[in-house]
């Protein structure tokens, strides 16, 4: 089967073009990267997310994310969090962090990780280790950090590499541990 982009999305538009949700969060998703399809990225992600798709409100987000509309992404995000999404409750605390919501930020993460959310783990042990978001805990961030590795979350299992290669404050260095990831 040849890969014919273009042919790709003339079939993607008729079918968003004929109000489907999934293609018109597709297109969204698509044209974001697009400079010069910026406004249909806009209008395909609005109408999927109107329709009520979760794909379509969840590229919205990342539409507003790429024009830097910090708080028309959050509000998105809040609506899929409400929906059980946990991307986008990482994403949420994300935000709240850059805006030194802190004690928000890190029970974003926390309702992530108790969803099983591997980035949410990640994010809750990184947090409990450097206890800017919330009370020190080191043993308890390694601990998680770990977790999020056993799922196979590459960011985590590269973050307790440096830790146990480097040492951290809590934290002797350890080439034995580091090596083991």
């Amino acid at each position: 089967i040849e890969n014919n982009q273009d042919l790709f999305l003339k079939w993607l538009e008729i079918a968003a073009n004929n109000d489907s949700p999934v293609a018109q969060a597709n297109l969204c998703r698509f044209y974001i990267k697009c400079q010069d399809k910026k406004n249909l990225a806009k209008d395909f992600g609005t109408k999927s997310a109107n329709a009520g798709c979760h794909l379509g409100i969840w590229h919205l987000a990342r539409f507003y994310k790429a024009e830097k509309n910090y708080e028309e992404e959050k509000n998105l995000l809040i609506k899929l969090a409400e929906n059980g999404c946990k991307s986008a409750l990482v994403r949420l605390g994300i935000i709240l962090k850059r805006k030194k919501e802190f004690s928000e930020a890190f029970q974003k993460f926390k309702e992530a990780a108790d969803r099983k959310s591997k980035r949410g783990i990640y994010h809750c042990g990184l947090e409990l280790i450097n206890g800017k978001l919330t009370s020190k805990n080191v043993d308890e961030g390694l601990r998680l950090l770990n977790d999020a590795a056993d799922f196979g979350y590459i960011k985590a299992i590269n973050k307790l590499i440096d830790i146990y290669k480097n040492g951290v404050d809590g934290v002797e260095k350890n080439l034995d541990m580091a090596n083991q990831y």
